[in-house]
């Protein structure tokens, strides 16, 4: 769970940015088109190893297996 929401988070920060870059972009358009900024390319930003979310997927599995397990027992 914790996986997903940090992807989550990271996917709206990347929007955040884009919107902001664009807002940006769009009064420079608007009020002086002269002074709008030159466009540079930027470095792909460094790839973070893949980090498994298999624990988290067990632990939370065991989670609703012992629900499980407590609800047939009649507990």
């Amino acid at each position: 769970m914790r996986a997903d929401d940090a992807r989550r988070i990271e996917e709206i920060d990347r929007q955040r940015f884009m919107h902001h870059e664009a807002a940006r972009l769009m009064a420079y358009a608007f009020h002086d088109p002269g002074k709008m900024p030159e466009f540079k390319s930027i470095k792909a930003p460094e790839k973070k190893p893949k980090v498994s979310d298999e624990a988290d997927q067990a632990r939370v599995r065991g989670f609703f297996m012992g629900l499980a397990m407590r609800a047939s027992a009649g507990g």
